[in-house]
């Protein structure tokens, strides 16, 4: 006999029981053939399951009544104290920050940064927060926002798919990538993990960081990607010109960690 914890879970666990080939009926060798001892009943009453087997049929009948009569009304739950739970703080929308000029500002992530020269801005391309460019040769930076836990494994995943993107992209044009470096790095928005991939046999590199942020619920993104020196030179000024506006008091923590 097993009681559940609501009908629905009785039915399920009654379902899971009714197949023909489990329950075969038996002849005990040392029984006489006159009846098969071995066969099984199934009855539900509610919540609770009843399941017998090894006796005749009166006898299941009549066992199944009396275990049905063992279970007693289930304990209605009473609090452990007077805390009543408060309801839950609403999350908050995400919004695309702005450029303003040559700046770009994010109440949402709380950042601000510089547009340098000679590079367009966009908040408009999918899954950044924000991206400079030129169009006339390879100078690339994004901003985003990882809703990954910060741990090794969640940050290999981050990475991983990054460079999959890298690779595929070389790939079109036959050149195959390698890791450059790995480990610990320091970003105008604190320290984080940073790798760096190269096309091999070519001037191209990209690099990525991971800035971990509120409690280490989420990460602030930062990728760059340049073909020479110069190109490098400008996006590690963009780079640094990334700064908190208000501190780490920042409007996504309420949606990377909900109350």
């Amino acid at each position: 006999m097993s009681a559940w914890d609501d009908e629905a879970e009785a039915q399920e666990m009654e379902g899971a029981g009714a197949s023909a080939g489990c329950w075969k009926d038996n002849v005990l060798a040392s029984m006489p053939r006159t009846g098969r001892w071995a066969a099984a009943s199934r009855q539900r009453q509610g919540a609770v399951l009843i399941f017998v087997r090894g006796l005749d049929a009166p006898g299941r009948k009549a066992w199944s009544s009396k275990l049905g009569g063992l279970v007693a009304e289930a304990p209605r739950p009473e609090p452990l104290a007077g805390v009543t739970i408060p309801p839950r703080v609403p999350l908050p929308e995400p919004r695309k920050g702005r450029i303003y000029g040559n700046e770009y500002r994010s109440a949402w992530l709380g950042v601000a940064a510089g547009v340098p020269a000679g590079l367009e801005a966009s908040t408009e391309e999918a899954g950044l927060e924000l991206l400079v460019s030129r169009k006339d040769t390879l100078v690339r930076g994004a901003l985003a926002l990882s809703d990954r836990v910060v741990n090794e494994e969640q940050n290999e995943r981050t990475f991983a798919e990054v460079e999959r993107s890298f690779a595929s992209a070389l790939g079109e044009a036959g050149v195959s990538t390698e890791v450059a470096a790995s480990g610990s790095v320091r970003t105008s928005l604190g320290n984080g993990r940073e790798r760096v991939w190269r096309g091999v046999g070519t001037t191209v590199e990209m690099r990525m960081a991971l800035v971990p942020i509120c409690g280490g619920t989420g990460s602030v993104v930062l990728v760059t990607a340049y073909n020479d020196p110069l190109g490098q030179s400008v996006l590690d000024g963009w780079l640094e010109s990334l700064h908190w506006i208000n501190g780490r008091n920042v409007v996504a923590c309420g949606y990377l960690d909900p109350k």
